[in-house]
């Protein structure tokens, strides 16, 4: 596992909180959880659709997270953000 640093917003970091402090999870483990779960629907609407310009909103992301991820999703997530332009990486 790779150490990557995210940033997120407040309401969504304490979403997250809630969500890991029920499932007995660090938040690492909890967003790397989620990361692996939502690529497979990622890849599909990456290699299904065409290229967009920014479409994102800006969400004020003034929160940083440290999650270890593999190398192989971080690239994976690079690659879509790469392709579609719909996500901030950061």
């Amino acid at each position: 596992m790779e150490k990557y640093d995210f940033v997120i917003n407040k309401t969504l970091l304490e979403k997250i909180k809630n969500l890991a402090k029920k499932r007995s999870l660090s938040l690492s483990c909890l967003i790397r959880e989620i990361l692996e779960k939502v690529i497979p629907i990622l890849d599909k609407k990456h290699l299904k659709e065409k290229r967009r310009e920014k479409e994102y909103p800006i969400v004020c992301a003034t929160h940083r997270v440290r999650v270890y991820i593999s190398k192989k999703l971080y690239n994976q997530l690079k690659l879509i953000h790469s392709h579609l332009n719909t996500f901030s990486m950061a």
